[in-house]
């Protein structure tokens, strides 16, 4: 079998780290819509890639479940009629699901590395090395981690699993969730409606909801829940600074509460403080918001002091996270 050093990690801004490997490779990426299909497989995983037209890539690989630099064994045959084949794997082993990504190619020296947008997941990068013998791997992998350094990809940002699972992880509470502009008409409805909800609840004083522009700012992450229609039913941001990230705006329509979407957008928002280097994460909500404050200890949050510019309120109640 062949072999690839490798790691896969999330994206903080695509745009930004585009430029850089660019800049690096010294050319632009080659960009490919790819549709993997993964069957059951009892030894690894397996996939049919089709990159349009008819014809595929059979893929068979097995590799750790580690946010690490890893080594990937692999075997790939191409195929002629990637649909017939795919409705035999189907039938014979069970599909398990189904990945679409527009993929950009770069190559980097010894490294080929992949700008990835996976539909309903969001933005990613994948650095691999082909390697034939353990001397060659021993060097590939220091290859690999000189380029995260280089491309700023920090171990925090590292991820453990195939996109995949990630995906199965989302579908549990309907919803998509991706990193979109505070700014947009259905984004700036979910905090018109989460405005009109907590004004009459609390003094003025006691109002701590940042605004838009706020949220437009390079440091903020804003993430929006869409249902399987692509409805947005739900929005939240983290705010970062050097310590921490402050989890602002969180609002799901109530027709959509009880499924899971509040939880999967604390994830989501806590994957990105991570990716940005915070060490743990920090919210203010308020005194009446008995359902939020009992998702947040669930979710592993304790109750602290005021944290930042906050000063002590008898309205608002103050939680912090550690990673």
């Amino acid at each position: 079998m062949a072999s690839n050093i490798e790691i896969k990690a999330r994206v903080r801004d695509l745009a930004v780290l585009a430029g850089k490997v660019e800049a690096l490779a010294g050319m632009a990426g080659m960009v490919r819509e790819q549709d993997d299909t993964f069957f059951s497989c009892p030894h690894g995983r397996l996939k049919l890639r089709v990159e349009g037209g008819k014809r595929g890539k059979l893929i068979f690989y097995q590799r750790p479940d580690a946010a690490e630099i890893k080594t990937s064994d692999f075997l790939v045959s191409e195929c002629d009629d990637a649909n017939a084949l795919r409705a035999l794997l189907a039938r014979a082993y069970g599909e398990q699901g189904r990945v679409r990504k527009q993929r950009r190619l770069y190559r980097i020296g010894v490294c080929r590395v992949h700008l990835d947008r996976v539909e309903r997941l969001g933005d990613f990068v994948e650095i691999e090395v082909e390697v034939d013998d353990g001397a060659a791997g021993t060097g590939a992998r220091q290859g690999v981690a000189d380029l995260m350094s280089a491309l700023d990809i920090r171990d925090a940002d590292l991820i453990d699993k195939a996109y995949l699972e990630l995906l199965a992880e989302r579908a549990g509470s309907g919803a998509s969730i991706a990193l979109e502009r505070a700014d947009q008409p259905e984004a700036l409805a979910l905090i018109e409606e989460l405005d009109a909800y907590q004004m009459p609840l609390y003094p003025a004083e006691s109002h701590h909801g940042v605004e838009v522009s706020v949220l437009l700012q390079p440091n903020v992450a804003f993430a929006v829940a869409r249902d399987e229609s692509g409805q947005a039913v739900g929005c939240g941001a983290v705010w970062c600074v050097p310590e921490y990230g402050e989890l602002k705006r969180m609002y799901v329509r109530p027709q959509c509460r009880g499924k899971g979407v509040a939880r999967a957008l604390m994830d989501f928002l806590e994957d990105q403080a991570k990716a940005r280097g915070c060490a743990a994460m920090t919210l203010e909500t308020g005194i009446h918001q008995h359902e939020a404050i009992a998702l947040y200890r669930r979710a592993g949050y304790e109750f602290c002091a005021p944290f930042g510019s906050y000063a002590v309120d008898p309205n608002s109640v103050f939680m912090r996270k550690p990673f």
